[in-house]
């Protein structure tokens, strides 16, 4: 099944560093309020007691096509119901939260960078890194320390089979420890097999 995005050409060097940084950038604007597209329950002004309408998150398209509540809170224990998506430049950026918190959240990040294996390893892998094996052509899980602004993340990367740069972050609300975030990983690994096998 294709993805549909292009794939990029050979141009590696520092363009791979600046499309990681736009990357990034994508991820981070996404986990406020400045979205592009959001797939959310349609205010009809019924009251407090109409059901709660979920969207798909795929209803918000780009990255987001390949995400679903339902696998997403089996990887996670987190019932997610609103996704925003985002494209800039050579980067499709999928988030998605609750409706009343901002954390926890889960991002998933395609960008279209051409890279092999040699490169994503070399210029891509966080220091720190763990392998992840069965993984697209080659894969990392990093956990990371929280700040005030949010808890610590469980992160997994991987190159797909053509060359893109693919990512999963979990991120936990403010207070969670690293060692909580590193009980997800294993589910996160999941669901990023997961989105590979629906997209490769």
């Amino acid at each position: 099944m294709s993805d549909g995005l292009p794939t990029g050409g050979p141009d590696l060097g520092v363009n791979v560093r600046a499309r990681l940084l736009l990357a990034a950038a994508a991820l981070v604007s996404l986990s406020g309020c400045g979205a592009e597209r959001d797939a959310q329950p349609p205010v009809d002004g019924s009251g407090a007691n109409a059901p709660e309408i979920i969207v798909p998150a795929a209803s918000a398209g780009g990255a987001c096509r390949w995400l679903d509540f339902d696998v997403i809170e089996q990887a996670t224990g987190t019932r997610f119901t609103i996704a925003a998506a985002q494209e800039q430049r050579r980067t499709s950026t999928c988030v998605v939260r609750t409706a009343d918190a901002t954390h926890p959240d889960l991002a998933f990040s395609v960008t279209r960078a051409g890279l092999d294996v040699e490169t994503f390893q070399a210029d891509i892998v966080p220091a720190g890194a763990g392998a992840v094996k069965g993984l697209g052509q080659a894969g990392y899980k990093l956990v990371r320390d929280g700040d005030r602004r949010q808890g610590a993340t469980s992160e997994v990367g991987w190159l797909d089979a053509k060359g893109q740069l693919r990512t999963l972050r979990y991120t936990l609300p403010v207070e969670a420890t690293a060692q909580v975030a590193k009980q997800h990983t294993a589910g996160l690994i999941t669901l990023a097999q997961q989105v590979e096998t629906a997209t490769g």
